[in-house]
């Protein structure tokens, strides 16, 4: 009986622990639920003032040692970040007006330091001057990219490389001491080239043409034209106005033709040289042409001894008629005149002929 009872007992401690045990997990399972808590969206801190200032001025510090070729020392990762936390913390304008200033400051500097330059130095130093603009400015895009893709165009303001062609313009280019005296320097090496003098300085005009496109290309503005185009191409048809009735004036026909093809090959070469764009080369074109052909024709053809209805009478001037020719057939409507005078002469030559045999001063077999 007692083991009966003991075993009883034990029976139902097991129950009871189990029916605890069981409790307990529920419980723990229960409290393990009401763990899982979803929080609400807690909304971004918004940066004041002051944290965003000291965040552009590191920026501030980098655009310095990008001007100064040290990049190297710089994470260009953690600038991009810098300058997109800027924007999406509504600092927009911070950024852009600060990066404006900054860059201005720079050009400053350089626009104070080309005003002083000799004027045997300028070109170069211009051209280079601008070279390291573009290299700056192609840095400092790359920093700010999410700022032109949003700011700048919701606020419709320049993008920050054509924002530093403007700085340049404006600030370098149109300095008092600078676009003046840059502009002459061009066109005096043009005229220099033209009276027979030998230069270096194709490479360096070139580059500078070249600044005054991409300028105007990225501004649609007209400074090429209005500082260099224009003058170009009134100064050209003043010297070959000149040129062309001086020389015209104390030699032959013959001769006038062959300078005229040289100096048509010449701005030929010129234009490569300088890669002028199509529109100041077809202006280029036109005043040559009206110059050096168009406006002596009649005379190239009835100069006396030597011009086209002369030279239809000597059989050895073959050649020379034909580069006559191919002068005028440069200007289409100026072959008329050579046209004019091969019937005059064709005209004349056969009532000659006509007169001779009638008068009898000819046999009939040699008509």
């Amino acid at each position: 009986k007692l083991a009966s009872a003991t075993q009883s007992l034990s029976i139902a401690i097991i129950s009871v622990e189990s029916t605890l045990n069981l409790s307990s997990s529920h419980s723990t399972m229960a409290d393990s639920r009401k763990k899982i808590v979803i929080k609400p969206f807690r909304a971004r801190v918004q940066m004041d003032r002051q944290s965003a200032q000291s965040i552009w001025n590191s920026l501030a510090n980098a655009i310095d040692e990008i001007v100064l070729r040290n990049s190297s020392i710089l994470s260009f990762e953690e600038l991009y970040r810098n300058s997109y936390n800027l924007v999406i913390q509504k600092h927009g304008k911070l950024l852009y007006d600060g990066v404006t200033t900054k860059i201005s400051s720079h050009l400053n500097t350089t626009a104070k330091r080309l005003s002083s330059t000799a004027d045997a130095l300028l070109l170069e130093e211009v051209a280079t001057s601008f070279d390291d603009h573009v290299t700056t400015m192609t840095m400092v895009r790359d920093i700010l990219m999410y700022m032109d893709r949003t700011f700048v165009s919701q606020s419709n303001e320049k993008s920050t490389f054509i924002q530093g062609l403007h700085l340049y313009r404006t600030i370098v280019w149109e300095h008092n001491q600078v676009q003046s005296r840059v502009s002459d320097l061009l066109l005096e090496a043009i005229a220099k080239e033209r009276s027979g003098e030998l230069t270096d300085d194709r490479d360096i005009l070139k580059k500078i043409l070249s600044m005054l496109l991409q300028i105007d290309n990225a501004e649609n503005s007209n400074v090429y034209e209005r500082d260099f185009a224009d003058t170009f191409l009134g100064r050209t048809q003043e010297f070959y106005q000149m040129e062309s009735s001086e020389y015209l004036a104390v030699n032959s026909a013959s001769d006038y033709v062959d300078k005229a093809k040289r100096r048509l090959e010449e701005e030929k070469l010129r234009v490569l040289a300088l890669a002028l764009p199509p529109s100041t080369v077809d202006e280029l074109q036109e005043i040559l042409q009206t110059e050096l052909i168009q406006r002596h024709a009649k005379t190239l053809v009835t100069m006396e001894n030597s011009g086209f209805a002369v030279l239809l009478k000597d059989e050895t001037k073959i050649t020379a008629m034909g580069d006559m020719y191919d002068l005028f057939a440069k200007v289409p409507s100026s072959v008329g005149d050579l046209r004019n005078a091969l019937c005059e002469t064709v005209k004349k030559d056969g009532k000659a002929l006509i007169s001779d045999q009638e008068r009898g001063a000819s046999d009939p077999s040699t008509f």
